[in-house]
């Protein structure tokens, strides 16, 4: 078999793979594509127009590689097979997750909190928001017993507030695990302190009351996330840049090293 052929039968294997993944926010990671094809990672870092998906990356690389010969041509090749590789195998397998994720997520009408609001537990009384739910409790059934919470409700996964977990528990906590029972919505303007905080959201909306969310977030848990107030959050990631903390000599506020050690251990 030619290499023209092998050539075009990648070509058309990574367009097809591309065409699956269409309109799905799927991230490449950087040492991915500098072992695929070194150029097109710099052309990506470069943020050339049009390199945003598959799909575009593939036609810029075939492009780029059109002209070579002999062992250079062999190489791209190898690069070309590798990357399909790639994108048939973890790829793959990420894509489906992340599909399969916003088709369970499509059917909000059980669920009384969306992604991004801000509630407080009933119970324990912290602050925290909402960066994914559930529609049954998908812990173990002896956990719920334990916890004494009744599992066949939405629970959501929340990102308890730094400040109210140093108050109130001592220690900071990275997630929350909670029943919709335990749960109310807070209406009015609350920030939320967390050091995930930019791994979830963007922007804080004070018209919505509630955190918009990355791009992969918000394509998993379809909703309307429109808003014409968004105010950046990169400060609620710091704790030390809060008021209360900024105007405060409380040592409670500041996290000690076992606090320290505890979120590392949890990252």
């Amino acid at each position: 078999m030619s290499n023209g052929v092998v050539g075009r039968a990648i070509y058309r294997g990574i367009l097809r793979w591309g065409r699956r993944a269409e309109g799905v926010p799927l991230n490449v990671r950087t040492n991915d594509l500098v072992n695929v094809c070194p150029a097109l990672a710099q052309a990506v870092s470069a943020n050339q127009e049009g390199l945003s998906n598959i799909t575009s990356f593939c036609r810029w690389s075939f492009r780029q590689h059109a002209h070579l010969e002999g062992q250079e041509q062999d190489d791209a090749l190898d690069s070309g097979m590798q990357a399909m590789r790639l994108l048939y195998g973890d790829y793959a397998t990420t894509l489906r997750n992340m599909q399969a994720s916003r088709e369970e997520h499509a059917d909000r009408s059980r669920v009384e909190f969306a992604v991004g609001q801000v509630v407080r537990h009933k119970k324990h009384h912290y602050h925290g928001v909402v960066c994914g739910w559930d529609l049954v409790c998908k812990r173990e059934p002896a956990w719920s017993r334990t916890v004494g919470v009744e599992p066949n409700q939405p629970f959501y996964i929340i990102l308890p507030d730094e400040t109210d977990c140093l108050r109130l528990f001592g220690q900071l906590r990275m997630e929350k695990y909670a029943g919709q029972s335990n749960l109310e919505l807070v209406v009015d303007e609350r920030r939320i302190v967390h050091r995930a905080m930019n791994s979830y959201f963007t922007a804080y909306s004070p018209s919505l009351a509630r955190y918009i969310p990355n791009e992969v977030l918000e394509y998993e848990y379809p909703d309307n996330y429109q808003c014409d107030d968004k105010e950046r959050c990169d400060a609620d990631a710091n704790i030390l840049m809060r008021p209360e903390v900024l105007n405060s000599q409380c040592s409670a506020f500041v996290p000690s090293s076992r606090c320290e050690r505890v979120c590392e251990e949890a990252q």
